[in-house]
């Protein structure tokens, strides 16, 4: 299950849902999003394995997204950080 702990720089460290290649069998593997209710239920697994440190970080991980209304997000996207960087910006692309 620690494998599923990923530390993102723009979003924190978080329980991820899986890998998965892309379908190639020679690409490296490649982080799923953040889902808040996997990251629930695999904590659940983690406390029965006496791992309550990496449940504590997935929560508030998780806790950093909830809303206002306490609702908490389905899934928080690794490019999430991307969008707000490229706003506003105009790119015209040059084909030669």
């Amino acid at each position: 299950m620690l494998q599923g702990m990923v530390n993102n720089p723009f979003l924190g460290t978080g329980l991820v849902a899986g890998y998965r290649n892309l379908g190639r069998e020679s690409a490296p593997r490649v982080r799923l999003g953040f889902f808040g209710r996997d990251s629930l239920w695999t904590s659940l697994a983690l406390n029965a394995a006496g791992d309550f440190a990496t449940t504590r970080a997935a929560l508030q991980f998780i806790s950093e997204f909830q809303r206002e209304d306490g609702k908490m997000p389905h899934e928080i996207a690794t490019g999430r950080q991307l969008r707000s960087l490229v706003q506003g910006f105009s790119v015209r692309l040059r084909f030669r």
